[in-house]
């Protein structure tokens, strides 16, 4: 590649069949350099005149352009003498022409201003119209054009050549009608309903006023139609501080094609640089020093034969925000969607607010000011301005009502940002589903301190924390994930609510609570609701919670038995034995007589939960061969006060601690004495043979009906010792006679 040397107008290099100006990369067939060299003379002023123009940013890299030997070139099936190819971005032409080239760049152009998304349906009215109207005047345009409302539509349908001055009607109109502000719009946005967003009218009203102005249009065209003010500026992209120099005269390049911006007599050209309706400087062209470019907006005033135009140019920064859209999640008025029989990702309901949570980035050298869009099935729903620093993320939220009669099925939205979009996402529109809390899940249930497990007919002790289980689910044909608020009223009091997803599985939610100290009957009622109003049917359901007073004995309770400790077996409580009062800083121990419930014997291992107070521990232990077994909870108190043993959440034996215990005096008649008493639940203690305060003759009475037997090395009346004397006095009787 060899440099080919300097063109007017611009700066190139060439290698044989290669030419690269500031802003193109010209290739050229055998024999079309002299048309090459011709287009690079001038291509970079239509360039920045037309980027300029509309504030949109150039393009990244060299635009391409191909100049082939052909006398036409298919674009589109049909032979054309130039055309803009959209894959690979490229300008095809046959010749030099301005006009041609011109109208081919304003497509390129259009690919960065429009920021398409996938699908999405562009007019010809705007594709061909609008490159049309820039590159041809007025008086050929209405030369040719039928003017035949019919011949003008406003379709994606393909144009032919000879349909584009048709089309290029509905931009004069625009322009005529509302003048730089609605022109503007159909050069940076893909389609003309976008016009609503700057004109007080529909969109449907807007095309019939055209169409009923067409005999008027035309005598208007003839003259030389409507006059477009604009400027352009010295150098093309500005720097922070630096002086700009102001044109607002026709640029040379635009009077080669056989254009100009002003259909008359200018009488005064005004400038106002600060945005405040105040004129800042007057005269066709003006030199000023712009401290800080980014978001800039330069408004021009010109009066053309009496009549003041407006033109308002957001200038281009040499040091420009960057743009992006860093994440997209849906906030509130959707729920996860899993359905076989569509391909979307979240679904909403009719009638609901959907939000969308957007972060967006600058990754440019500068900080600027952008609108940041959610668009729903193609149309800007709602928007909102954010002003975001170099390599600063910010958060937006948009949000939009969904129409009541919006139909099932997918929708698709995205959001915009300053030219970049995000991938589309689609949401599913669902009617309403149906809660189900019924029995068929499982209904309420609660885990008994008194029986174990979970089952709902099972009571529960008073004062005791337990879990009560309530499983949810929806019935519904979309494989929904629906995040719901579910809540636990216990006698109409609400005792616990969280926040948790249901679906089709059913799920089940546990709240802990302590209940009630008094025994009885309570109603225990779980409520779901979701804010999106999605659910029909059962969204409520009640159970019976019986409370049982803890203390009583009667009721079994669970533990686990077996070689290996993996199934529950069901055991009742028979008496502990154990002291009523104890000394602080001892250790006692209690012993707790339990049986198997069932009527069977064997000598399984067993283990369950006991201890004192709240300081439980499993114990394993096992049965004795005749069904019973004793558990021994030993424990050592450091503080004084009132203790309760407890066997699986029941209170077994109430201990009280004290400072100092006093000793019982010694009895001859004891079995020694003692503290330790066959406690029962209540605090009641059984008769164990000791006199405790009972009478002589239940004393009498019970060493009657002893069946033990005293131990033979303790002197006393043992029974031996009875014998040897009923002995000794009759053989004294005998020898008495």
């Amino acid at each position: 590649m060899t440099d080919s040397g300097s063109l007017a107008g611009s700066t190139t290099t060439a290698q044989s069949d290669v030419i690269r100006t500031d802003y193109f990369e010209i290739t050229y067939e055998e024999n079309e350099r002299a048309e090459a060299e011709d287009i690079a003379s001038y291509a970079d002023e239509y360039y920045k005149l037309l980027f300029q123009r509309f504030g949109v940013a150039p393009v990244e890299g060299r635009v391409a352009v191909e100049v082939v030997a052909s006398n036409t070139v298919e674009c589109d099936g049909v032979q054309r003498a130039g055309c803009y190819k959209g894959v690979g971005s490229r300008i095809v032409l046959t010749s030099a022409d301005r006009t041609v080239f011109f109208h081919e760049l304003t497509h390129r152009f259009q690919d960065d201003a429009f920021s398409l998304a996938p699908g999405a349906i562009t007019p010809e009215v705007v594709v061909e119209g609008t490159a049309q109207h820039i590159t041809t005047p007025p008086e050929k345009i209405a030369k040719r054009a039928s003017f035949d409302r019919d011949a003008i539509y406003f379709t994606d349908e393909n144009a032919d050549g000879d349909e584009y001055d048709e089309l290029a009607l509905f931009t004069e109109y625009v322009l005529h009608e509302y003048g730089r502000e609605g022109y503007d719009v159909l050069y940076t946005n893909n389609h003309p309903r976008e016009l609503e967003s700057v004109v007080d009218e529909e969109y449907s009203t807007i095309i019939e006023d055209f169409y009923a102005q067409l005999d008027e249009q035309k005598a208007r065209m003839q003259d030389g139609g409507a006059s477009s003010p604009g400027f352009t500026y010295d150098p093309f992209l500005v720097e922070r501080g630096s002086e700009v120099t102001f044109d607002a005269r026709t640029p040379d390049a635009i009077e080669a094609i056989g254009r100009t911006w002003y259909n008359g007599e200018v009488e005064s050209y005004e400038w106002d640089f600060d945005s405040d309706g105040e004129i800042d400087a007057t005269g066709p062209t003006v030199t000023r020093t712009i401290e800080d470019p980014v978001d800039k907006t330069v408004t021009l005033y010109v009066t053309v034969d009496g009549e003041r135009l407006e033109a308002a140019q957001t200038l281009l920064p040499a040091v420009a925000p960057k743009y992006s859209i860093q994440s997209v999640e849906e906030g509130t008025g959707t729920f996860d969607y899993s359905g076989s029989d569509s391909w979307g990702d979240i679904a909403a309901v009719p009638g609901q607010n959907l939000t969308v949570d957007v972060a967006v980035g600058n990754d440019g050298g500068v900080g600027g000011s952008e609108t940041v869009e959610l668009l729903f099935r193609g149309e800007v729903v709602d928007s909102t301005r954010v002003t975001v620093a170099s390599g600063e993320t910010r958060p937006v939220t948009l949000s939009h009502g969904l129409p009541d009669g919006l139909e099932a099925g997918n929708h698709r939205y995205q959001i915009q940002m300053g030219g970049v979009q995000s991938q589309e996402d689609v949401v599913y529109i669902v009617e309403k589903v149906t809660a189900d809390l019924s029995p068929q899940y499982g209904g309420i249930s609660v885990e008994s301190s008194l029986k174990g497990g979970t089952n709902i007919e099972t009571p529960v002790s008073t004062g005791t924390s337990t879990t009560v289980h309530v499983p949810a689910a929806i019935t519904d044909p979309y494989g929904l994930s629906l995040p719901v608020e579910m809540k636990l009223y216990l006698d109409g009091e609400l005792v616990g609510q969280k926040v948790t997803t249901i679906s089709s599985s059913s799920v089940s939610e546990g709240f802990d609570i302590t209940t009630p100290e008094d025994p009885g009957e309570y109603e225990l009622r779980a409520v779901i609701s979701d804010e999106r109003d999605v659910l029909d049917g059962s969204t409520e359901t009640t159970h019976t919670l019986v409370v049982q007073d803890k203390s009583r004995l009667d009721q079994p309770v669970v533990a686990r038995c077996g070689p290996e400790l993996r199934d529950y077996c069901s055991i009742l409580i028979e008496s502990v034995e154990a002291p009523e009062t104890v000394e602080v800083g001892t250790e006692a121990e209690f012993d707790v007589n339990v049986r198997w419930k069932e009527d069977h014997i064997d000598s399984l291992p067993f283990s369950i939960e006991a201890g004192v107070g709240e300081q439980t521990e499993q114990i394993e232990t096992e049965m004795n061969p005749d069904g019973t077994g004793q558990i021994t909870v030993t424990e050592t108190f450091e503080e004084t006060g009132e203790y309760t043993v407890t066997v699986r959440g029941l209170v077994v034996h109430r201990v009280t601690v004290a400072e100092e215990v006093e000793t019982a005096p010694e009895d001859s008649d004891s079995d020694g004495g003692g503290s330790d008493t066959d406690s029962l639940a209540d605090g009641s203690t059984a008769d164990d043979g000791s006199d405790r305060g009972t009478s002589s003759e239940n004393r009498s009475e019970d060493a009657d009906n002893s069946d033990s037997v005293s131990d033979l090395s303790t002197p006393g009346f043992g029974v031996i010792t009875v014998v040897l004397s009923v002995v000794l006095a009759i053989l004294i009787l005998q020898r008495s006679r």
